[in-house]
């Protein structure tokens, strides 16, 4: 049985630990755990740089093919970093943009 099967069986075995790590994440524990995140990263960024990346995860947000996935990574923004992001951590780091604007 090669490794993909293993896994399969396992989950189809009726496993009582079955999915118990993601049934405890939720909405608000994804977007704490995001906003946490992009607060620490986004602190040390000077003003234009946070309207540039803000204005980039608006125009993306805006757009109708955005989803709000959880963890997926599926989403580029243009000098924010290397990697993808998640539809829900680009809305945690909306929100954290829009309160440093707030207070800067």
């Amino acid at each position: 049985m090669n490794l993909a099967e293993q896994f399969q069986s396992y989950f189809q075995r009726g496993n009582a630990n079955k999915g118990k790590k993601y049934d405890q994440l939720n909405g608000q524990k994804i977007d704490y755990a995001y906003s946490i995140f992009w607060t620490k990263i986004a602190r040390d960024w000077d003003k234009a740089r946070k309207a540039t990346i803000g204005a980039r995860v608006d125009a993306l947000i805006a757009s109708p093919e955005f989803k709000n996935n959880p963890l997926k990574r599926v989403y580029f923004i243009e000098d924010l970093d290397e990697f993808e992001h998640a539809g829900a951590s680009l809305l945690a780091l909306q929100k954290v943009l829009a309160a440093f604007k707030n207070i800067d």
